[in-house]
């Protein structure tokens, strides 16, 4: 993405003492968008909540996640395929399933 390192600098008490920073957010949702992508995974807190309420507000469909969300939804769902494949096995009679 263009400017993928640009800070959105909206963190903190930072953007009411330099209002004219509030200019990097709108390029920031702007690069976002050009992407195509329908989800953006950021690192930022501050990040993740200035950019999901840059585009609820102009009703944009691209969703901002944050990367720790991203790996427990990731991390659950592959606990959850690996457990319905242990039952299955276990239901099958092989045994297998015993040992998993």
């Amino acid at each position: 993405m263009f400017e993928a390192d640009l800070c959105c600098g909206m963190g903190g008490p930072y953007s009411q003492k330099n209002p004219a920073i509030s200019a990097h957010l709108k390029r920031k949702l702007y690069n976002i968008q050009e992407t195509g992508a329908p989800l953006v995974a950021m690192d930022c807190p501050a990040c993740v909540l200035q950019t999901r309420g840059g585009f609820d507000k102009d009703g944009e469909p691209v969703r901002g996640r944050h990367t720790a969300e991203l790996l427990v939804e990731r991390l659950l769902w592959f606990e959850n395929k690996v457990a319905r494949c242990k039952y299955e096995l276990r239901d099958r009679g092989s045994g297998i399933g015993d040992r998993v």
